[in-house]
């Protein structure tokens, strides 16, 4: 569930900056030699100045990965992304960490500025054929002065043709005009004239989306939006997220991954023209009540135990060495079962599909891996002998030994397998007398042989 939180902020305008040329330079959208999901971009600053980054995106056409980007790219200088951690490129550290899997099917990315501009975009095409990069050797995609190409890796370095910044056109320019800040008249001279007239200042609308639950170890989406009184979005503000579990993001649309569960303090803060407003949220993290129940030639099928609709946008099945990933808005029922047809998932029929979140965290495997617990044992009385307890449930009991006795014979060595179960036997006064009969019977029979 999500809750939309509206809150007002005051401040004093100031101009806005143009910006320089900032594009998507190098694309190692296959990964490494020892692990596929070390992936990383890689970003350029063609001009001579030094680029803000805040409020800037780079987002994949169909919603992963999502990165909101920090920090600020020198004049000249390289920015490097590298997914999940800093073990995708070794030896080079990352300006930003994000999430999310580059498809090895293609991807759209498109980069925009804080202004919402798109600023440079990427059509990567059928297992990226229009830029480059090779899935068996893993080079990389690398921009060039014509073009792209593939080439050997080149993190945090010039490229392979020695691509000459100057040599890529800037975008077109779409900025808006700056607004003029308010001023007040000055006092006319010698103190006469009326009151030098008070401008009240701006007040701006903050509205955030905070899901009050979230699952734990799958990407959640956290947006916040400043708009002027006149409704318009602000797309210059500043907004900083902490999640309180050491993370931090910048953007006005984050994705964030709680690794466990628990309950969460999320402070958002929203910055524009000066101004500031903070905010904090409750977030409960719990981990998705989901199962792969069944792999056949049908598809699929998944579970969803939990009592809540289960989303898993972007989440992804996995069979056979290829994957699938989910669209945005699906979602399975509570207490409901959805089987993913290999017809639409395009998956081979296999044994062993794996559901993946979209950070690629396995979710769930088929079979599941933990073990079935051991089947009960019977209890054991310490008070009888091995021989006694080896019997097995003739004689568990008193009265079950009773029900035996009166029901039928009993096997030879069966009913006496112990000393101390015959002392029992004979101690019983039931069945003193019911041997007393027995014997009496016994001799009169003889007696009527005897005599007939």
């Amino acid at each position: 569930m999500m809750r939309k939180i509206l809150s007002v902020l005051a401040c004093v305008l100031v101009p806005a900056v143009a910006e320089a040329a900032v594009y998507v330079n190098e694309i190692a959208w296959m990964g490494g030699a020892d692990d596929a999901n070390a992936e990383w971009i890689e970003l350029l600053n063609s001009g001579a100045s030094s680029v803000d980054l805040s409020g800037w995106t780079l987002v994949a056409s169909d919603g992963s990965p999502t990165i909101t980007l920090s920090g600020s790219i020198a004049g000249g200088g390289l920015y490097l992304l590298e997914r999940t951690d800093d073990d995708s490129v070794a030896g080079v550290t990352a300006d930003q960490f994000y999430t999310g899997a580059l498809g090895n099917g293609g991807e759209i990315l498109t980069l925009t500025n804080a202004s919402g501009a798109a600023v440079d975009t990427v059509t990567g095409g059928t297992n990226w054929a229009n830029v480059g990069g090779d899935n068996a050797t893993k080079q990389t995609a690398q921009r060039t002065a014509s073009g792209w190409t593939t080439a050997s890796l080149t993190p945090r370095a010039a490229n392979a043709n020695g691509i000459p910044h100057e040599s890529i056109p800037p975008p077109e320019e779409n900025e808006p005009e700056a607004p003029t800040s308010p001023v007040a008249p000055p006092p006319p001279s010698g103190g006469g004239g009326g009151p030098m007239e008070v401008l009240t200042p701006p007040r701006y609308l903050i509205e955030m989306d905070i899901p009050e639950r979230v699952t734990a170890g799958a990407e959640t989406t956290f947006t916040a939006a400043v708009y002027d009184d006149a409704g318009r979005r602000r797309d210059d503000s500043s907004i900083t997220w902490s999640f309180g579990d050491g993370t931090k993001r910048v953007g006005a649309s984050v994705l964030h991954t709680f690794y466990d569960e628990g309950e969460y303090a999320v402070t958002v803060r929203a910055e524009v023209n000066g101004g500031r407003k903070t905010e904090t949220f409750t977030v409960v993290a719990t981990f998705a009540g989901i199962r792969i129940i069944g792999s056949t030639e049908r598809g699929i099928a998944l579970l969803n135990e939990s009592d809540a609709p289960l989303d898993l946008s972007f989440w992804r099945l996995s069979a056979g060495g290829q994957e699938f990933k989910l669209p945005e808005d699906t979602f399975i029922l509570p207490k409901r079962t959805v089987v993913f047809s290999p017809k639409v998932t395009g998956l081979p029929v296999t044994g062993a599909p794996l559901l993946l979140y979209p950070s690629g965290e396995v979710a769930a495997t088929y079979p599941s891996r933990s073990l079935p617990p051991p089947p009960p044992q019977p209890p054991v009385d310490p008070t009888r002998s091995q021989e006694t307890n080896a019997v097995g449930a003739i004689i568990s009991s008193e009265e079950a030994y009773e029900e035996e006795v009166t029901a039928s014979a009993l096997p030879a060595g069966a009913v006496f397998a112990g000393a101390s179960d015959l002392s029992r036997l004979l101690s019983s006064s039931w069945m003193l007398a019911f041997l007393a009969l027995l014997v009496f019977s016994g001799g009169a029979l003889m007696l009527v042989r005897r005599h007939g």
